[in-house]
């Protein structure tokens, strides 16, 4: 390094130097090493030692650093829920699952509602009204197809037999196992509704979603009945076929004016409620 510091010395004295003036040669033993701060200057760039302190970056660096790092989410990782807490709820943050307590209260309000009204026809029927008769007992069967599409297929279920029964039973008129097994269908068909509305009954589209399974309640469940009567309680196939007819049109004019009209009170005070306890 320093032979090469010499020969760089000496080839800048001998470009500043006149023409005609000769420099005495010296020897590299005799003569004196440069200082030091000749040797930094003439090291080439490239040999330096990187220096240990690093240059504060300017604040337009920093705000484009920061444009282009992305940020760091601070918030905790969400944790998956259990399988059973993802279950449908209703407009007030309730499952759709009831308790038990709740469900059987439901129960014997339906069974209680259904069983005075059924009482009432079966009276009226004994008094030779059977056309009206027989237009309440299709209207009435709103009350089953309520409660299976507000608080599942088990309530509309156990309303519908429940119902029956006790109507037949105080009415002292013979029970047939079909037409309460019949009646019983459509309201735990109109119940399987709560899969699909979940209980939120505040659109067009879920009434008539209710509407439907009501519907296909009804096809289904006078059907059953109607077409076991030819054997069980020894009924022509006209008259099941009439009765059929009959019964389906009363009951389908309960599924779409009635139903929709009992759900809407129910969404309503259901609303009501929740801004009270709010």
């Amino acid at each position: 390094v320093q032979a090469f510091a010499h020969a760089l010395e000496e080839a800048y004295h001998s470009q500043n130097a006149s023409p005609g003036v000769l420099l005495p040669a010296t020897s590299n033993r005799t003569r004196p090493s440069p200082p030091f701060t000749l040797r930094e200057q003439t090291v080439p760039a490239s040999i330096h030692p990187v220096q240990s302190q690093t240059s504060r970056p300017s604040p337009q660096q920093m705000m484009a650093t920061e444009a282009y790092t992305p940020a760091r989410d601070s918030r905790k990782p969400v944790e998956e829920q259990p399988r059973d807490r993802l279950k449908p709820t209703d407009h007030a943050g309730r499952e759709v699952a009831m308790s038990p307590a709740r469900q059987l209260i439901t129960m014997l309000t339906g069974i209680f509602l259904y069983g005075v009204l059924y009482y009432f026809i079966v009276n009226l029927s004994q008094q030779n009204s059977v056309f009206a008769s027989d237009a309440l007992f299709g209207l009435s069967i709103v009350i089953p197809m309520f409660f299976g599409a507000a608080f599942g297929p088990a309530v509309g279920l156990v309303t519908a037999i429940g119902g029956y029964l006790i109507g037949h039973s105080f009415g002292n008129i013979p029970q047939y196992w079909n037409n309460a097994i019949g009646t019983g269908l459509i309201g735990l068909i109109s119940g399987f509704a709560i899969l699909k509305t979940h209980r939120r009954y505040n659109r067009f589209k879920v009434y008539g979603t209710a509407v439907l399974y009501a519907l296909l309640g009804i096809l289904i469940g006078e059907g059953f009945a109607n077409c076991t009567s030819i054997w069980v309680a020894r009924n022509t196939f006209g008259n099941a076929l009439l009765n059929f007819l009959l019964f389906s049109i009363f009951e389908g004019i309960s599924a779409v004016i009635l139903l929709p009209i009992f759900l809407g009170i129910y969404s309503i005070f259901t609303r009501g409620r929740k801004r009270s306890f709010t």
